[in-house]
């Protein structure tokens, strides 16, 4: 290892101009070809700390760097045919010791190469903070994050890697014999390859990962990770999930051309769901999970499986969803449509003890493992203890259902917008497992639209009964806002909360309310929808459309586009026999009723306004509506000289705007005011003005939804 000037010196701060050695630092300054150094990084022995965010052209100079601070800082780096770090003979750290860990390296090309192929051994680790690349999915451009080649090694223990794109490994490439890849912690996404969108390990030692996530990472081969004669062991609580490819294994695909190998890919555990696997080239390919190809198969097997579970992955083909196995011509000889036999290896004196269960998660009985080759003498292997070839087993697998979405409904009784899934629950689930299933709604918003809607938070929702009816099923509501019923909503289930480290068990199609409300209107028949429900449909297609043009929501897809005739666009019922509003307010000039109105953010909300005086409305005086306790909130007119409060009446039903809310204030032992009103006098009032602009259609769109609805009630 070569002595370096900086490593003899100690506690240099950066944050004046100095001369030392062959550097210098200047404030503000930036890496120069000639090795300056930035204000924003301090140098402590072997210690870089960052004290600002700082930008840089060219690499760290050549020192003895062995940890690298971040500091909740953020370090730019503009180099794209140059690395950040060129390790020889030095081993690095990068973590994040501040309170959110919000430092961030982000950089045009690679961050750490070792082009050494020597004796060293350099391990380099991420311990915290974020490595952001150049790439996205449309422009890929840039390099891997982490390049390592022979006799090095590569640890992973927190922190995040993110948008990095290469031909070879989007976030780490590790190439070449005794190199090692241990992922503990952290998170590898959004990164892209054609071979290994997230890892590539060619002839390298190991690939172990112990924990930690693998997502959203794509590639031609291995979405999430690509291995070529290179060990892979997947260990209990890691997840790799919701990756692609386009010719095979969504989340791994594992090569292996050794002679005389034993097993090469250990699934100890972890999860490997949500991944799926396109077609290439009008071929079918396999493997939306797991894609194992091998030359020169063992007759005790490639593969040892325990306790892993690989669920919900798919395929472009409808097979091959989660295993495939094939031979190194790709003739298919494991389908991977499920697995009823599993070998289990043991040493000879071990064979009495009780044996590895394995669940198989996402299968279904009647899709049993088919082997197209019998007579191919190939085993998958599950093992609790130390690999063996001695002795060789058979136990049958116990087989479970999965949940799924059997149905979907709109809500059509006006007590919200929404759509209810109907989600089929297998036998094997206790009362205590199905409380604790939730449902996750989210909005899959156009990029082209300036203005989105709100979005009702659809986290963690509750089931509507823990009872499975006669088939099984319990019920999910996802509410949608007016504004929102174009919008594509994606329907998740996760085995408990989120807040809780629920994992996801499966998702389904996207859709909207407005494209499930235009399948049914095309068959009524089918649906067994009658003229009352066909009128519901329409009219809230219409209230959905009047809201999105009064606040400019994805107009380019109004929610009755779908709607075809007279209905679309219809004339608006006008309200009769309103119900008025009653007031009552004693003398007091403390404080006054003062207006109404309704609020529109999506969904319908009543607000009232008091005018106030000499009191403080919080404190002073106790708002009640139908006898529950609000709380006020002040404000001021334009004029800034007008005092006001208001209360807001949330979460109003369609079905349920003539509903007259009893509002009572008291201050100290006197009732002041004693008021009853509705929204529905609030749109009556809107309809007497003769109102023509957006605010006026959209409310006549109400009334007629509520109209509709109520039609036969009354």
């Amino acid at each position: 290892m070569k002595n370096r000037m900086l490593t003899k010196l100690a506690a240099i701060s950066m944050t004046a101009a100095m001369s030392f050695g062959v550097f210098t630092a200047i404030p503000g300054g930036v890496v120069l070809a000639d090795g300056t150094i930035p204000d924003g990084i301090s140098i402590e022995g072997t210690k870089a700390t960052l004290t600002d965010d700082v930008t840089i052209e060219y690499p760290i100079p050549d020192v003895d760097i062995t940890e690298l601070e971040l500091n909740g800082f953020t370090l730019t780096y503009n180099q794209t045919s140059i690395p950040l770090f060129n390790l020889d003979g030095v081993n690095l750290e990068i973590k994040d010791s501040s309170e959110l860990q919000l430092g961030k390296i982000i950089t045009a090309g690679a961050i750490i190469v070792n082009t050494s192929y020597d004796e060293h051994s350099e391990t380099v680790t991420l311990s915290g903070g974020t490595l952001v690349g150049p790439a996205s999915e449309t422009d890929k451009v840039g390099n891997s994050a982490i390049k390592i080649y022979s006799n090095d090694s590569f640890v992973m223990n927190g922190g995040t890697i993110t948008n990095f794109f290469y031909d070879k490994g989007g976030a780490i490439r590790a190439d070449g014999y005794g190199s090692f890849v241990t992922i503990n912690a952290g998170t590898i996404e959004n990164c892209f390859a054609t071979y290994g969108g997230a890892i590539y390990a060619e002839n390298s030692q190991s690939v172990s990962m112990n924990g930690g996530t693998i997502r959203y990472c794509s590639a031609e081969r291995g979405g999430g990770i690509y291995s070529k004669n290179a060990d892979v062991g997947i260990n209990a609580l890691s997840n790799i999930i919701y990756n692609s490819a386009t010719v095979q294994g969504g989340g791994i695909c594992h090569i292996d051309e050794r002679l005389d190998e034993q097993c090469s890919l250990f699934l100890n555990g972890g999860f490997i769901q949500n991944n799926s696997c396109a077609s290439f080239e009008g071929q079918a390919q396999g493997g939306g999970g797991v894609y194992v190809e091998v030359k020169y198969p063992n007759p005790e097997g490639c593969m040892v499986i325990v306790d892993c579970t690989i669920q919900n992955n798919s395929n472009s083909t409808g097979t091959k969803k989660n295993l495939y196995l094939a031979k190194a011509d790709n003739k298919t000889f494991f389908d991977g449509k499920g697995i009823t036999k599993v070998g289990i290896s043991r040493y000879g004196a071990e064979a009495e003890q009780e044996l590895a269960t394995v669940r198989y998660k996402g299968y279904s009985s009647h899709n049993n493992l088919e082997s197209d080759n019998p007579g191919f003498d190939f085993q998958l292997q599950v093992s609790e203890g130390e690999y063996s070839n001695d002795k060789l087993l058979f136990v049958e697998i116990e087989v479970v259902e999965n949940c799924e979405v059997k149905g979907c409904n709109l809500v059509l009784d006006g007590s919200s917008i929404g759509i209810k899934y109907t989600v089929f629950i297998p036998d094997s689930y206790t009362s205590e497992q199905i409380a604790n299933l939730r449902a996750q709604g989210t909005f899959k918003w156009n990029a082209d639209t300036t203005k989105r809607g709100i979005g009702i938070a659809n986290t963690d929702v509750e089931p509507i009964s823990t009872t499975r009816d006669a088939n099984g099923c319990i019920e999910f509501l996802i509410k949608v806002y007016s504004t929102d019923m174009s919008v594509n909503v994606r329907f998740a289930l996760t085995d408990k909360p989120v807040g809780s480290g629920g994992q996801e068990i499966f998702s389904n199609t996207d859709f909207s309310v407005a494209g499930y409300a235009e399948t049914l209107l095309a068959s009524p028949s089918e649906y067994n929808l009658g003229t009352k429900e066909i009128g519901i449909i329409t009219a809230m297609l219409n209230y959905g459309a009047a809201s999105q043009k009064k606040f400019g929501v994805c107009t380019d897809n109004l929610a009755n586009d779908c709607i075809k005739g007279t209905d679309h666009h219809d004339e608006y019922v006008e309200p009769t026999n309103v119900e008025a509003r009653t007031l009552t307010q004693s003398d007091t000039e403390h404080i006054k009723f003062y207006a109404a109105s309704i609020v529109f953010d999506g969904a319908v909300s009543l607000k009232l306004y008091f005018k106030y005086a000499d009191i403080d409305p919080k404190t002073d005086v106790v708002i009640t509506v139908d006898g529950t306790k609000y709380t006020a909130y002040t404000t001021t007119n334009s004029d800034g000289i007008s005092p006001y409060c208001y209360i807001k009446i949330n979460g109003i039903e369609p079905k349920n705007i003539d509903h007259q809310y009893n509002v009572v204030v008291t201050e100290g032992a006197d009732e002041v005011i004693d008021l009853s009103y509705s929204p529905l006098n609030y749109i009556d009032g809107v309809f007497k003005k003769n109102s023509t602009d957006e605010m006026g259609t959209l409310v006549k769109a109400l009334y007629t939804y509520y109209k509709t609805l109520n039609v036969g009630n009354q």
